[in-house]
């Protein structure tokens, strides 16, 4: 995305300002109905009923943002742009508003963020209650993400695990983890655990996914939740950075006791390399994690397998889950052959 300014403080400062015009750009359909075709601003205009001078505000600020571009008097989707904003691209980004830049998501980085700063955390939605319509947003909001990361992450595990059975998938949200799996490994059940309303969702991806006769739902906190079984493969995905070191080892713990033999505990999550400068997107990440929570973070592969360890876990394998951000690391109850890619 283009700068607005050549000065980086001035075009930090009013960074909101891009949100704000992405945001109303997305609620009033303006990428919708420009489609893949150029349109005048008048046509906008027409059609999204508003303002002439409206139009040509938000759309020259997104031109020059590099999400628009501007030619003989038409409106069109920059190339560059068109797979996160074009309507029915599985890279589609807009849908994921709803949660990255919703209120009180947006209040807890802008309102005194010296305090979480200095805090070394926030309460974040830490206070919001289970049923709250905030944590479906979510759910949906993090589809664009885990579409391409859990397609890998099956991929991954069925090229090392030829036979699976039972499968966990923690904090299930969206669904498409367990979902991927219930698509890599045919024979297999899953189970998915989350708060009640989040595994609605879920459980209506599985259907539409056509595995939702192998898909059953587990509601409540992974802190408090039974596991009668022992499974073949424990998902972690995008869940053990919200918590301090003492909690991720916890659940490391319980996870063991609930593993089957040779079975296998995949973590999925920005995880900063070494020196913790990249990738970018784990980088900033635990910007996010200290805005959001009261005591996550963006950890290594190092510092997860130190957490294994404590609780007798030993990595067998680790990759980076291209082209995403994420990282899969797999911890099992006994060593396998050790590789990084």
């Amino acid at each position: 995305m283009n700068t607005i300014s050549k000065n980086p403080i001035y075009d930090l400062a009013i960074s909101y300002q891009k949100t704000a015009a992405l945001v109303a750009a997305a609620r009033l359909n303006i990428f919708d109905l420009i489609g893949s075709s150029s349109v005048t601003a008048q046509n906008l205009a027409d059609r999204a009923d508003i303002p002439l001078k409206s139009v040509f505000a938000l759309c020259d600020f997104l031109c020059i943002l590099g999400l628009l571009v501007k030619s003989e008097g038409k409106y069109s989707i920059a190339a560059a742009a068109l797979a996160y904003l074009k309507p029915g691209s599985g890279s589609r980004f807009l849908d994921s508003l709803d949660f990255l830049a919703a209120p009180e998501i947006m209040s807890l980085y802008l309102n005194h963020p010296e305090k979480f700063i200095k805090n070394g955390g926030s309460a974040g939605l830490g206070v919001t209650a289970e049923n709250d319509r905030v944590w479906e947003k979510f759910a949906e909001a993090m589809l664009p993400f885990a579409a391409p990361a859990s397609k890998l992450v099956a991929s991954k595990m069925k090229s090392t695990h030829h036979s699976v059975s039972r499968v966990l998938d923690v904090a299930a949200g969206h669904g498409l983890y367990g979902i991927e799996f219930a698509h890599a490994f045919p024979e297999a059940e899953i189970t998915a655990v989350d708060w009640q309303d989040v595994l609605e969702v879920a459980k209506s991806k599985a259907d539409q996914a056509n595995v939702g006769d192998r898909y059953s739902t587990l509601p409540g906190s992974i802190f408090d939740v039974s596991l009668p079984e022992k499974y073949d493969v424990i998902l972690l995905p995008n869940i053990l950075h919200h918590f301090g070191v003492a909690a991720c080892t916890e659940i490391l713990g319980k996870m063991k006791g609930s593993l089957s033999e040779n079975g296998a505990i995949c973590i999925v999550d920005f995880m900063p390399d070494p020196e913790t400068l990249t990738p970018p997107e784990a980088v900033a990440f635990a910007f996010q994690m200290l805005a959001t929570t009261p005591d996550g973070s963006a950890y290594t592969v190092e510092d997860y397998c130190e957490f294994g360890s404590a609780v007798g876990l030993k990595k067998t394998s680790a990759w980076r889950l291209f082209p995403t951000p994420a990282t899969l690391l797999v911890l099992q109850q006994r060593t396998g052959a050790s590789s990084r890619n």
